[in-house]
């Protein structure tokens, strides 16, 4: 699997097939989180949704805010990108009844820096 590069501040999407996944009995369904290890931190995406057959599609939200016209993060929105620490993540899948748990030895994900939450000058005229 390729790594996912999260941008602070922009919506990130993860599809994926069910069939690589066990299939869950009694109302159970899937979740994915990723994980620092370092920060002690877990970011659970929301979802799934699914846009097609066969694709469980999961999102974190951009997380930010724009008070007067300033974008900044919103603290409200504990799982959005706009709130996680740049570094490397390792991505889990897991069951709602904790009957499964994906486990990687390296880290899958990456959260980047981006221009989202610079402060921008007016337009040019």
């Amino acid at each position: 699997m390729d790594i996912l590069r999260i941008k602070k501040g922009f919506d990130a999407t993860l599809d994926v097939n069910q069939e690589d996944l066990p299939a869950l009995t009694g109302g159970a369904t899937y979740r994915v989180a990723i994980y620092s290890r370092s920060l002690d931190k877990r970011y659970v995406a929301q979802g799934p949704t699914y846009p097609a057959p066969g694709i469980l599609r999961f999102k974190w939200p951009h997380g930010t805010k724009s008070p007067d016209g300033i974008v900044v993060p919103d603290t409200t929105v504990r799982n959005g990108t706009a709130n996680m620490e740049p570094g490397k993540y390792f991505l889990e899948i897991f069951a709602t009844d904790k009957s499964v748990v994906t486990d990687n030895e390296t880290p899958l994900v990456e959260v980047v820096e981006s221009n989202m939450l610079a402060v921008n000058s007016h337009p040019a005229d």
